[in-house]
């Protein structure tokens, strides 16, 4: 479709553009389970109103090469001032041990600061995968959305992007084998 086109389907349904909302790409090469090009298309966050989706649109289009009929652009609410976000991993990408392993940021506010490598004062917890229960309620509640993703996707070793609202709401931002 046409950036024009694309707008008119998104105009049609929930309010997408009267809402902030990040556009993102889906490459047929980003996610596979042989390899990973994790953060290597654009994604543009904070955008609201049709022509700032159709310049978005066009930034995520070009960002996408070699082009594919396969690859997709999406779009997502944005969340702003996000309580802490960050990164989950299913097993240990090092050794592939059996533990989460979870980069966040709970300072800036921000939900790219551990996916774009550009945060200072990261923290990481790693949790076994044969813990009963975790302490902490937060991270009690990535540990049952990672058991829930490894049963749908049948694999247990992923790699999640998290974040939580000041309610301490959990948003899947997405996931993908962990390669």
């Amino acid at each position: 479709l046409s950036n024009e086109g694309i707008l008119s389907e998104i105009d049609n349904g929930p309010q997408w553009l009267s809402e902030t909302i990040i556009v993102r790409s889906s490459s047929h090469l980003e996610d596979s389970a042989e390899s990973s090009l994790a953060g290597h298309f654009t994604s543009v966050p904070g955008v609201k109103g049709s022509g700032a989706t159709e310049s978005a649109i066009t930034t995520v289009r070009e960002s996408l090469q070699p082009v594919d009929e396969n690859d997709l652009i999406f779009f997502q609410p944005f969340l702003s001032d996000a309580l802490r976000s960050g990164v989950v991993f299913t097993r240990d990408p090092s050794t592939g041990s059996p533990y989460y392993i979870i980069n966040y940021d709970a300072k800036t506010g921000s939900t790219d600061s551990v996916t774009s490598g550009s945060g200072s004062g990261l923290e990481t917890a790693v949790i076994s995968k044969y813990c009963d229960r975790v302490d902490l309620d937060w991270q009690q509640a990535l540990v049952d959305l990672c058991e829930e993703l490894e049963r749908l996707f049948d694999n247990d070793s992923l790699h999640i992007e998290f974040a939580f609202d000041e309610s301490e709401k959990l948003y899947l931002f997405q996931v993908r084998p962990l390669v």
